[in-house]
């Protein structure tokens, strides 16, 4: 048997079964996948991962920060402007979370690889109006989450909580009164002396 004429057709062979194995390791999906968080909001962001692994990522305020998570699905707590919320977060792929400023929406377009904050933790910004001139109020606030307030006479303040319904029970004039409010964007609670 002559080895001579099926040398070039061996060398081409055994090239071939380098060059095909070389290119299955480069396209080889990584166990880590980037994840991104943008927080642009004036609040620390807390984010729990549960899943592949656990992780605690903590954000400062308007900064953002690059991890490199096992690739996976992960249940979440995140916590941001004052507010908690829980959720599914799909890491198979490279993601980026965006966190808006407090009470503000989160990117313009929604693609497969941005996710915005604000979609689960629905903050809107409200103002509480104290219309009795000679008395200063609090005013208590029990819903989606537990917020207490306090208002000079006659002030008006505003502030971002989630949005929802709430119990609302307000002191001032040396009575109390109770009454429902929905929390939605840039919407009034104006109280007077409860009679």
């Amino acid at each position: 048997m002559n080895l001579k004429k099926f040398r070039p057709l061996l060398l081409f062979g055994l090239a071939l079964v380098l060059l095909l194995s070389a290119t299955r390791a480069a396209f080889a999906q990584s166990d880590l996948v980037r994840f991104t968080v943008n927080n642009k909001s004036d609040k620390v962001f807390t984010l729990r991962l549960t899943g592949p692994e656990t992780l605690y990522l903590v954000i400062d305020p308007n900064s953002a920060e690059v991890f490199t998570p096992k690739r996976g699905e992960y249940n979440f707590t995140m916590f941001s402007c004052g507010a908690y919320a829980d959720g599914e977060l799909d890491l198979t792929s490279i993601k980026t979370m965006i966190v808006p400023a407090c009470g503000s929406g989160g990117p313009a377009k929604d693609t497969d690889q941005k996710i915005d904050a604000s979609d689960t933790i629905k903050l809107v910004k409200v103002t509480l109006e104290n219309k009795a001139t000679n008395s200063a109020m609090v005013v208590v606030m029990t819903g989606p989450g537990t917020y207490v307030f306090s208002l000079k006479a006659g002030q008006k303040a505003n502030y971002t909580i989630p949005r929802g319904d709430y119990t609302v029970t307000y002191y001032a004039c040396s009575s109390s009164a109770t009454r429902v409010f929905t929390a939605k964007a840039n919407k009034t609670l104006s109280l007077s002396c409860p009679k």
